[in-house]
C-alpha cells in the first residue's frame, strides 16, 4: 500500500481531531474580493494548501506566511495570531519578538510548526523539557521524521547528578523531582540512538534559558528565580526579525554544547582572578549502546558537558 510523504502540513491534520475554521484569514480573502484559487496563485501555494489554511485543518510555514499576508495587505499575525504573536516595536532600540506570558500558554500547534517544519537544524537546550514529550502530539515521532529527512539535531538535557540541577530544584521546591525529569528526558530519547544526525548530551551548567530552536526560528524559555519554566515567558525570536539577538542565544547555546575548559594554573605562578585562559573545548563520549547507568553520569572535572549519544 503506498504512503503519503509526511509533511507538516498533513502531520497538521491528523493531530487536529476537531480543527477550527479560520474566519480571519476567509473574511481578508473576501475582503480582497479574492477566491482561494486566485490567492494560492498570486501568494505562490498550492490552492488546495489555501482551502486547508481556512478549514483550520494545518499551519503555514513562515514564508508561505508571509506571501499571504503580503498578498492580503495585512500582517501575519492578523491570520494566524497563536502562530505570529508578533508586537510592533515602539521605538527605538527595541526589537520585534513574539512573547508569551508563560511556557504553558504557547499553543501546540507553535511547537508541532517549529519542529515539523525544521528542514536543516533542531537544537534544544532544557534542563528536564518533558512537557514536550506530555504536551506535544506525538513529539517523538516527530523527532523520528526530522531525522529521515536529514535534519541535524543536538539535544541536551540536564544531568540529574549535577550541582545545578539540585539548587533548581531547591530553589523551585520540587527537589529531586526535577532531576527524576532529565533522566526521564534522556529515558524517552533512547529510541533514536543511532538515528543519523542525531547527538545527545548532558549539562551541568547553571541554566538562566532553555531553547528550543528549529532553522531560523527560535523560542527562549527565560529562567525567573524560584519560578517554574512553564511559569515563565516564552519569546519567539525570528533571526529576520531580530538577528542580533538571534544570535546571542545561539551563542548561548553553543556554549553549553561546547563549553571552554579552564587551564590549570602554573605551579608558581601568581593568582589572576580577574584573568582567564580558555583552551580548546573537549567533551565525553559514552559507548554508542546506552546503559541506565551511562544516561547521565557525571561530567568528567574538565567540562561540565557530557556525551551521551553522538552518531
Amino acid at each position: 500500500m503506498a504512503t503519503r510523504p509526511w509533511s507538516p502540513a498533513s502531520y497538521d491534520k491528523q493531530i487536529d481531531k476537531l480543527p477550527v475554521p479560520n474566519h480571519a484569514l476567509a473574511a481578508r480573502i473576501r475582503g480582497k474580493g479574492f477566491s482561494e484559487t486566485k490567492l494560492a496563485a498570486v501568494a505562490g501555494v498550492d490552492v488546495k494548501t489555501v482551502a486547508r489554511w481556512v478549514r483550520g485543518e494545518s499551519l503555514p510555514q513562515t514564508v508561505n506566511a508571509r506571501a499571504t499576508a503580503d498578498t492580503l495587505g495585512c500582517d501575519p499575525q492578523d491570520l494566524w495570531p497563536d502562530l505570529f504573536p508578533t508586537m510592533r516595536p515602539p521605538g527605538t532600540g527595541t526589537v520585534g519578538v513574539s512573547v508569551y506570558g508563560s511556557r504553558a500558554v504557547v499553543p501546540a500547534t507553535v511547537w508541532t510548526e517549529l519542529f515539523g517544519g525544521a528542514v536543516e537544524q533542531i537544537d534544544i537546550l532544557v534542563y528536564g523539557g518533558t512537557f514536550l514529550f506530555d504536551g506535544v502530539p506525538r513529539y517523538c515521532d516527530m523527532l523520528t521524521a526530522a531525522t529521515e529527512r536529514g535534519v541535524v539535531i543536538r539535544f541536551i538535557a540536564g544531568d540529574p547528578d549535577s550541582d545545578a540541577v539540585a539548587q533548581r530544584g531547591a530553589e523551585e521546591q520540587i527537589g529531586s523531582s526535577l532531576a527524576a525529569r532529565c533522566q526521564m528526558t534522556v529515558a524517552r530519547l533512547q529510541f533514536l540512538v543511532g538515528a543519523a544526525g542525531l547527538e545527545i548530551r548532558t549539562h551541568a551548567t547553571p541554566l538562566y534559558t532553555s531553547m528550543f530552536r528549529a532553522d531560523d526560528t527560535l523560542i527562549a524559555n527565560p529562567h525567573l528565580y524560584g519560578a517554574p519554566a512553564s511559569d515563565n515567558p516564552a519569546i519567539v525570536i525570528r533571526r529576520g526579525d531580530a538577528p542580533e539577538l538571534w544570535r546571542e542565544h545561539h551563542l548561548a547555546f553553543e556554549r553549553v554544547w561546547n563549553p571552554p575548559v579552564r587551564s590549570k594554573p602554573a605551579r608558581n605562578a601568581p593568582p589572576t582572578p580577574w584573568r582567564t585562559r580558555w583552551l580548546e573545548p573537549t567533551t565525553t563520549t559514552t559507548p554508542t549502546r546506552l546503559l541506565r547507568t551511562a544516561w547521565c553520569l557525571p561530567p568528567p572535572p574538565s567540562s561540565p558537558t557530557s556525551t551521551i549519544g553522538s552518531f
